[in-house]
């Protein structure tokens, strides 16, 4: 099971007018959330603005629909987050905006069938509990599963980052509690894809200091939402090494 049947359809859709946004399907909406442009200024430098919209694309029978604008708004203009779907929810992590805290703040909203997504709350910022300052490496792997979102790897300020960070999710709100330190990666890795199934916690591909890798380590996922040790998979790697990869479970 879980092969793919071709052949492959693609088809020509409207874009967001924005640059930067970020895209997760909501149901049978594909989202597109936020982005920004540069607006000329008579007699000044081009200014960054930063969209607060939502973008939706409905997907019907295998096929796109036209781009519609959504009544729900994120909290602010940004562009450059990480979003994340976990059963009725849709998490918007870090991202560039006016405030210089909006790296490591997280907003929740649940799905909607019509307006993709409703209205977005803030919940827990992302926090290293280790040094109790804002966690906000670029390039962090990111998924949610098994109760938890989990945020892990990239780059901080002094070099690679090893942290992982877990929060619980509360299912019936979408609210994360407070951000704890689970077990640590075993190296430097970045633009990973992260899955979870099997209360395992798999990261696949990436990038490894400075080279793709094409390996996948897990770590299992303890009932009290701690890591256990982190293993190299045996036998199992990707055709090729890969980085910025996107991984889907079905």
């Amino acid at each position: 099971g879980g092969v793919l049947v071709p052949p492959w359809q693609g088809q020509i859709v409207e874009q967001p007018p924005v640059e930067g946004y970020g895209q997760i399907f909501s149901g049978p909406n594909l989202l597109s959330l936020g982005g920004g442009e540069f607006v000329e200024e008579p007699d000044a430098e081009p200014v960054l603005v930063r969209d607060d919209r939502i973008h939706i694309l409905p997907f019907e029978e295998g096929v796109f629909g036209p781009l519609t604008v959504s009544e729900t708004r994120l909290p602010v203009g940004m562009q450059n987050m990480t979003l994340v779907a976990y059963k009725d929810f849709i998490y918007v992590v870090g991202g560039d905006g006016d405030d210089v805290a909006q790296r490591s703040k997280v907003y929740v909203g649940r799905i909607d069938p019509v307006a993709g997504v409703g209205a977005f709350t803030e919940t827990s910022r992302v926090v290293d509990p280790q040094t109790n300052q804002p966690h906000t490496p670029s390039s962090p792997i990111m998924c949610a599963g098994a109760g938890a979102l989990f945020i892990a790897g990239g780059m901080g300020a002094n070099g690679p980052s090893l942290v992982v960070l877990s929060a619980a999710i509360d299912e019936t709100n979408g609210s994360l509690g407070p951000w704890r330190a689970v077990s640590r990666l075993p190296g430097p890795l970045r633009a990973a894809g992260c899955a979870i199934w099997n209360d395992t916690l798999h990261f696949i591909g990436g990038i490894v200091t400075n080279s793709r890798t094409d390996r996948i380590i897990r770590a299992r996922i303890a009932a009290d939402g701690s890591l256990g040790e982190w293993e190299l998979s045996s036998g199992e790697k990707l055709p090729a090494p890969r980085s910025s990869v996107m991984a889907v479970v079905l």
